[in-house]
């Protein structure tokens, strides 16, 4: 705590809890970075760097149906990766009030933005990316901007599994960069 505070009096410090890159797991992100960018523009996904508008799907519905895998679309589960990997999160506040994150409107086929308290007030980023290719492994990254208390939980549909990640009431979220979260590559 003396070190936040320190931090907190003097904007100049470098203020950091981070252990140093890994210079190795960095060159690998950016491989996966650079093909998941190829993919999304290959599909017009993205165009020229920004969200494409979104294609008429024939086959979407207004119902919340399961399409490749097992997560069905809702406004507390996050489908991401063809909807194979389901998104929840669980908080608790300082008042002990309680509920499940909500998903935001926006996102892509690997990440999406999740709201606890107000729609306008996004608090967790999560991406789950096709490791595979790297590291014969699934990877999941999230930020969140709160220092409640909250589980997110990631489920790879297709094979049962579950990966909890929690977060104790009044500690401010750490990143999670998971990159061997699920061992459940095709």
């Amino acid at each position: 705590m003396p070190r936040l505070i320190a931090c907190r009096d003097n904007p100049h410090a470098r203020c950091t809890n981070e252990t140093p890159p890994n210079p190795k797991l960095i060159a690998s992100f950016a491989a996966v970075t650079r093909r998941v960018r190829t993919d999304l523009e290959t599909h017009g996904v993205i165009r020229d760097g920004l969200r494409a508008p979104p294609a008429a799907d024939p086959l979407s519905s207004a119902s919340s149906a399961v399409k490749n895998h097992g997560c069905a679309d809702s406004s507390t589960n996050l489908c991401l990766n063809d909807d194979r990997f389901r998104v929840e999160v669980s908080w608790r506040d300082y008042f002990d009030n309680t509920g499940s994150g909500q998903v935001a409107p926006l996102g892509s086929n690997d990440s999406g933005l999740l709201w606890f308290f107000n729609s306008n007030n996004w608090e967790m980023l999560v991406k789950v990316l096709d490791g595979c290719p790297v590291n014969n492994h699934y990877w999941v990254f999230a930020a969140a901007t709160t220092d409640v208390e909250y589980t997110l939980t990631v489920t790879d549909t297709a094979h049962d599994l579950e990966v909890q990640y929690p977060n104790a009431l009044g500690i401010a979220s750490p990143a999670i960069t998971e990159i061997t979260a699920f061992a459940t590559c095709p």
